[in-house]
């Protein structure tokens, strides 16, 4: 206002004194302002007073530079330069500086060293406006805090301890001079890789490792070893702590002496591992072994493990094999088996066993060959049709019927179905048998099972209260595409088969029968073998006088089959039915009931059977098979 009246050249007093009043106003103000914010900042003042306690060691002193960083909830302070004498021992020396920063809560100091000269502490004090917030001591089991070639070390008051106790095997070779390094994982997170300051040049002696960190991993899982060179360490066992309490106790897996580290490996061991034990039952031929490695796959329905490689030596024949291993992932239900072999020097298998915790999962009981690199998986499979190849009537009173059988033993389900009559009706009944060698199928319809030579386990036939009829027994390799054996170029049957089967399992309830030379005898000598039957389950109550016959080593009266009904059985396992019933049943009571000896009698759907004498026997050991 004074600079645009003396610009114009007029004198105006009161527009001047208003002018004046309005500039003072406004310095008056200005100075206020800065008064107040001034005052403010000083409110978040704070006094930081750090006191190392040197060593009373002559090496503990130093000549180079300290920094300290104070961190808090809220942020923290700037590097500090601490200006103090730190060429003393067994003396306190003491670095204070202030800071207008709000850190909020104290969390943490920072130490950090200059220079290659290092500095031993036994003791650090944190103050805060002459509060102690944190007092510092040498962690597990150490003399003094050491500082050196520019280190930086934090410590904060919720520091969660760790210790890693290694227990060295007492050979002489279990030592090791490199350095190992420890990872704790946990369901929030992990730890960072952490170099385990200890000597393990020793043997028969517990070693032990202690960190601290500020990270929440949360609940404990997982310990994870890596070791640094290629000079192994082996281990007896390994035990963590956490704040001094113990949570995971690791001891060498299987049949193993110890844990084995080298070549700069990595090993992790989780608390909730899954163990796989996979059994290979190796052919008794000489060229079934092999020295190259063999590596595994388990699949579920979540995941799948990692490739494992089976550290079991499989130059053997006519053993068993085992190969365990353990793995943190959940895999769900299991489902499959991947086998892979490492090199060209094939490896030949009559049996593979899963077992997964100790309960089996999973048995292939067939000849499995692996060679040059192959990958071959097998699956759990629950299989079985009914398939009307005509229309069937859906009439009052017919019925169709399906079984679905699951078992409790590990092995995989199997599923069996049988139809009854239907009038004018063909079916076709396919059994597909996964694999598994045991039946349990309770139903007046046909059945089949099959046992592979070497497996150990037998052809298993369970009627519950029924009784069992052998209708077909093979025991040898007739089919290119078996299941148990090679490929065979030719048809080896023994001639035994049906007997051995008729005698061991007619008219019981219950059979086990053995896939073996030594009851059925030798027809192709050097050849995987399997035996094969089909029987049906008949209620003893329903068998005729003269159809006890079938409970016997031989006929005892004549008995054929309704030249109408035609059975067919081969090695796809198909059996076709078809039934043309010559007489209708009903409840009609005007029916006329007469005894005439030309009535067919039938006691099953799959099986007529009548009184007429004019009828061919089938029980004529020259006729032929179907």
């Amino acid at each position: 206002a004074v600079v645009s009246t003396q610009s114009t050249g007029t004198s105006s007093r009161p527009g001047f004194e208003m002018s004046f009043k309005l500039a003072v106003l406004v310095a008056i103000t200005a100075v206020l302002t800065v008064q107040t914010s001034q005052a403010a900042s000083e409110t978040y003042v704070h006094w930081y007073r750090i006191t190392y306690s040197i060593w009373d060691d002559r090496h503990a002193r130093t000549r180079n530079p300290q920094y300290v960083t104070i961190k808090g909830t809220r942020g923290e302070t700037d590097e500090q330069l601490c200006d103090a004498n730190f060429n003393v021992i067994a003396q306190d020396v003491s670095c204070v500086f202030r800071s207008h920063l709000n850190i909020g809560d104290y969390t943490c100091l920072t130490l950090r060293t200059g220079g290659s000269d290092g500095l031993d502490l036994i003791k650090v004090k944190v103050q805060i406006d002459d509060r102690i917030a944190h007092t510092i001591v040498p962690r597990g089991n150490a003399a003094y805090i050491g500082l050196d070639d520019g280190e930086t070390k934090k410590f904060c008051v919720n520091d969660v301890q760790y210790r890693i106790t290694y227990s060295i095997w007492d050979d002489w070779n279990a030592r090791t001079r490199n350095p190992q390094y420890v990872t704790i994982k946990g369901t929030h997170g992990e730890t960072d890789e952490q170099l385990c300051d200890a000597n393990f040049n020793v043997i028969a002696q517990d070693v032990s490792c202690v960190f601290w960190s500020p990270v929440d991993i949360g609940d404990y899982s997982c310990l994870s070893l890596r070791t640094g060179g290629s000079d192994g360490l082996d281990l007896i066992r390994v035990k963590v702590q956490i704040d001094d309490r113990e949570v995971h106790t690791i001891v060498p897996r299987g049949n193993a002496e110890y844990i084995g580290l080298d070549n700069g490996q990595t090993k992790e061991f989780c608390v909730n591992d899954v163990q796989y034990e996979i059994t290979y039952s190796i052919w008794d031929d000489w060229n079934a072994r092999t020295r190259n490695p063999q590596y595994v796959t388990i699949k579920g329905t979540n995941g799948e493990t990692d490739e494992q490689l089976c550290d079991a030596n499989f130059n053997v024949i006519a053993q068993d094999v085992s190969c365990v291993f353990w793995s943190p992932v959940d895999i769900g239900d299991y489902s499959c088996l991947s086998l892979r072999t490492g090199g060209s020097d094939g490896i030949d298998l009559v049996m593979v066993k899963v077992q997964i915790d100790d309960r089996e999962a999973h048995r292939i009981a067939e000849y499995i060959g692996l060679d040059d690199g192959q990958t071959k998986e097998f699956c759990l499979q629950t299989t079985a049709t009914v398939q009307p190849t005509s229309s069937a009537s859906s009439e009052p009173g017919v019925v169709t019927k399906m079984i679905d059988i699951k078992e409790e033993t590990g092995t995989p389900s199997k599923s069996t179905t049988s139809a009854t009559e239907t009038p004018e009706a063909e079916f076709t009944i396919i059994f597909i048998t996964d694999n598994t060698p045991v039946t349990d199928v309770t139903d007046s319809g046909l059945n089949t099972g099959e046992a592979c030579e070497h497996s150990g386990i037998p052809l298993l036939i369970n009627c519950g209260e029924d009784m069992i009829n052998i209708i077909h027994a093979a025991y040898g390799v007739y089919s290119n595409d078996n299941t148990c054996g090679r490929s065979f170029d030719g048809y080896c049957i023994s001639d035994t088969s049906l007997q051995v089967m008729q005698e061991k399992c007619n008219g019981k309830s219950y059979c086990s029968v053995q896939a073996v030379n030594s009851i059925f005898g030798d027809p192709c000598f050097g050849v995987v073998k399997y035996l094969t039957s089909t029987w049906e389950c008949i209620d003893p109550e329903d068998v005729p006088d003269e159809r006890t016959d079938i409970f016997t080593d031989g006929p005892t009266e004549e008995a054929g089959d309704d030249p109408t009904e035609e059975v067919t059985y081969n090695s796809t396992e198909e059996v076709t039915i078809a039934i043309s019933p010559t007489e209708e049943v009903t409840d009609d009571p005007t029916e006329e009931v007469t005894d005439d000896p030309t009535e067919e009698v039938t006691d099953d759907p799959t099986e007529e059977v009548t009184d007429d004498p004019t009828e061919e026997d089938t029980d004529d050991p020259t006729k032929e098979d179907t």
